[in-house]
């Protein structure tokens, strides 16, 4: 079940940022929608860096008959659901602006316990293919996001009731078919803020590994693919429907080659190879549009 579930929440993430929210940018301000965008998604972005470790904070320390998880996905994606109906209704950048700080901070009540799944139900030697499973179906999810959103890219509002009505059954489906533990019986050891302050600070020195694979996340745009197509490559409004086309080109390639690095690091017990030989041909991939600003530059 934690793959429907998967899917379900980036749909959210390939449909909004990827198609609805530039598009709903552009409708309030087309000669300046990079920078407004820029600043919604550099907002928001700051909102789900404060968000998640407080959710993860919360769902760790909770204690209910329901379990840790269940109850923040619950609650999470009932205003989640709630928050992105409304979302469909902002109309100007201010506007904008609130509504995705909330749908953000509300997605990390839904996600940070998801992601605790991993180390909680699966077994350190499982954890591998666990994860190929699991990154294949972000991707899917993040592909029919952008299929969605193109596909209601006319009708924003209903492409917002649409991915409500989809989250709310795939939580209710995973809470009620893979229930959580009970954690009545749960000690935890007592709160400290200055113990949770230092954990937004990670030094590289002693955890390169994880500085490393944070500071490679602000290498991705994937939230100005649609700019993108439609200015640089200069597709104008064709461009909508062939965001989610490169999806289904992205999600080939991830199929093919998450298949076997999950398992195959499982095996030999080592993760770093596979991640310096996978960074250094994304590195070329994302070369090749700035010196080939064509369709065919973007599929490469």
């Amino acid at each position: 079940m934690i793959i429907p579930l998967n899917v379900a929440i980036h749909l959210i993430i390939g449909a909004v940022p990827g198609i609805l929210l530039p598009l709903q940018v552009q409708e309030i301000d087309r000669a300046g929608k990079a920078a407004a965008l820029a600043l919604i998604t550099g907002i928001g972005a700051f909102a789900a860096m404060i968000a998640s470790p407080v959710a993860g904070l919360l769902s760790d320390r909770t204690r209910s008959r329901f379990g840790r998880r269940a109850p923040w996905m619950a609650g999470g994606m009932i205003g989640l659901a709630v928050s992105l109906a409304a979302m469909g209704m902002a109309k100007t950048v201010p506007a904008m602006v609130v509504a995705w700080v909330v749908v953000q901070i509300l997605l990390n009540l839904v996600i940070s316990p998801v992601t605790a799944l991993l180390p909680d139900r699966v077994p350190a030697a499982r954890r591998g293919s666990f994860a190929t499973f699991s990154g294949v179906s972000l991707m899917l999810g993040a592909v029919g996001g952008q299929v969605l959103g193109a596909a209601l890219s006319s009708q924003v509002q209903v492409a917002y009731v649409v991915l409500s009505a989809v989250l709310l059954l795939a939580v209710v489906a995973f809470v009620l078919v893979c229930p959580d533990v009970p954690s009545t019986e749960q000690v935890n050891e007592p709160f400290s803020l200055a113990v949770f302050l230092r954990t937004f600070w990670v030094s590289p020195r002693r955890h390169p590994d994880f500085f490393w694979g944070f500071l490679a996340r602000l290498a991705l745009f994937t939230g100005y693919q649609l700019f993108i197509l439609q200015d640089y490559v200069g597709l104008k409004d064709d461009a909508v429907g062939l965001v989610p086309v490169l999806g289904v080109v992205n999600l080939v390639a991830l199929v093919a080659t998450t298949s076997f690095p999950g398992p195959l690091s499982d095996r030999i017990g080592r993760r770093k190879p596979f991640v310096i030989g996978a960074s250094a041909v994304m590195g070329v991939g994302m070369a090749v549009p700035f010196f080939l600003p064509t369709v065919t530059g973007m599929i490469v």
